[in-house]
């Protein structure tokens, strides 16, 4: 959620101290589910989803350290760890390391674990391209509180075009969230709404998930913040106020969250007030601010935003010349400050002190405040100088037209490819074409050939046919002559034959018996 006018953060906080170090872990919440709307422990073996859930629990109640020792002594005993359970390691180390402990040297190690582990096993199953996202993000982020705005920008577009690429409007949300903050530090409020805006649109609407419950209600946040910048106080009191009904109509199904609710609606307390300091509701704005102290000044809550609310009320106090009240608080504040790090608030602490003691005409003591106020003033400046020099809308830029080149220089091979396949299966057509006409001409050939043959064929049928019935004729007028001799014969032939019987009868010789046996 984020500062007064008179800060300027170190990071992209509009996300409160308190509660990066559950949010941060999962993107888990926002990136793999937005989408897929399957398990947080998708892809984890057995023995390592007990162990998320616990850490997970650990890490959101702010026992980070009781949570990476549970995490480390689980991890030993765990045989083959799957590449979800590594890649979830890393991560809560990350966090633990990058949002808990600031220690940016070692949260951009463990994120460079993450994204390497990431590419790895995205080449072996696209399943686990939200990591990578997630992994480039986590890369941003640290690149980003380390001053290298380049590199995290880059990290940040190659998150976004996976995401885009993928269909994950989880990691679009994350994406269009970062560049809110992005161009809310560097002043361009208008912009910023529309970021913000945009991310609330793409988180699923699943207000029993807590991390969109809690993501959504610090975008109401956000958006309300960015219109109190841009001047428009009625806008800002309309979105605080629809970021309190929010968590008070979604927020008491989360049992075991209760405290980070109470944190974040603490948060809002304190960012509402500054509008009703702007619309001169002084009475009511105090009201807020010492609600928002009493909420976030508990221990494991969000000390970091109450000290901001303490400076806050601290200037209302100044404002309204109620000098013992102002030190007093000034006072109750510096042992906080030294326990709990907080560059804005201890700058614009060391500002009031001076104006405090300017009041009181105490000048060598005001002048000390007023040095270390410019030296811590100066310090915040110069980051906020360095990320507008940026200019992340021509890194941006920049990024888009590498991406298209190397679209081209991609399409160009694969058009290469298509070109190559296109000539092969255009000569393969052609000599399946000449093959065709090729024998589709001998085929003609053979059809003539065959229709002469068939042709010669019925000819000579006709001939034999004609030599047929010619033989036929000839054996029917054999058989009428056969018939007409027979019967002109048979008589004669009968009377030689009887007239022969008689003569065997007389005495001949044998020779002339024979003779007439013959006849």
């Amino acid at each position: 959620m984020s500062l007064p006018k008179h800060y300027s953060p170190n990071f992209l906080m509009c996300r409160s101290y308190g509660v990066w170090a559950f949010l941060c872990l999962p993107f888990i919440g926002s990136i793999t589910s937005c989408n897929q709307k399957k398990s947080e422990t998708a892809g984890y073996s057995d023995s390592f989803k007990p162990v998320f859930k616990k850490v997970s629990v650990l890490f959101g109640t702010n026992r980070l350290d009781e949570g990476l020792r549970y995490l480390d002594s689980s991890m030993n005993r765990i045989n083959k760890p799957t590449i979800a359970d590594k890649f979830r390691t890393y991560a809560f180390h990350y966090v633990y390391w990058q949002k808990a402990q600031h220690d940016t040297k070692k949260g951009l190690l463990y994120a460079d674990s993450m994204l390497t582990l990431a590419k790895h096993s995205m080449v072996n199953d696209r399943r686990y391209i939200p990591n990578f996202v997630e992994a480039n993000f986590a890369v941003g982020d640290a690149y980003f509180s380390r001053q290298q705005f380049d590199a995290a920008y880059q990290h940040y577009f190659q998150g976004y075009v996976a995401g885009k690429n993928n269909l994950n409007s989880g990691a679009l949300a994350e994406y269009n969230y970062r560049m809110g903050m992005i161009m809310y530090k560097m002043g361009n409020y208008q912009l910023a709404t529309g970021y913000f805006k945009k991310s609330y649109g793409l988180h699923d609407d699943l207000k029993d998930k807590f991390t969109v419950f809690y993501n959504k209600q610090e975008l109401l946040d956000n958006i309300a913040l960015s219109f109190k910048h841009n001047n428009q106080p009625d806008s800002a009191i309309l979105y605080f106020d629809k970021t309190l009904k929010y968590l008070d109509q979604y927020g008491p199904q989360f049992t075991d969250r209760l405290k980070m609710i109470d944190i974040a609606r603490g948060v809002v307390y304190g960012n509402k007030a500054e509008v009703l300091i702007l619309q001169s509701n002084y009475t009511k704005a105090e009201h807020l601010l010492k609600k928002s102290i009493t909420i976030n000044l508990k221990k494991g809550y969000d000390n970091n935003d109450a000290e901001l609310a303490e400076i806050k009320l601290a200037q209302l106090y100044y404002d309204y010349k109620e000098n013992n009240a102002l030190i007093s608080l000034l006072n109750t504040m510096r042992p906080q400050l030294d326990s709990v790090k907080n560059e804005d608030a201890d700058a614009n602490w060391n500002r009031l002190m001076s104006k405090y003691y300017i009041r009181k005409n105490d000048l060598p003591k005001a002048l000390n405040y007023l040095q270390t106020y410019n030296t811590l003033k100066d310090s915040n400046a110069k980051k906020v100088s360095l990320l507008r020099e940026s200019d992340i809308n021509k890194q941006l830029d920049n990024y888009e037209k590498e991406l298209q080149i190397e679209q081209l220089s991609s399409n160009n091979k694969y058009q290469k490819i298509f070109l190559f396949v296109i000539t092969v299966v255009s000569l393969m057509t052609l000599l399946i074409i000449l093959l065709i006409y090729r024998n589709w001409k001998r085929s003609k050939n053979d059809v003539l050939k065959v229709n002469l043959l068939n042709q010669q064929i019925n000819e000579q049928n006709l001939v034999l046919e004609k030599a047929l019935k010619e033989i036929k004729d000839n054996s029917q007028e054999k058989d009428r002559i056969l018939r007409a001799v027979a019967h002109d014969l048979r008589n004669p032939i009968g009377g030689i034959a009887s007239l022969s019987a008689m003569m065997i009868e007389y005495e001949y010789t044998d020779e002339q018996k024979e003779l007439i046996n013959l006849v």
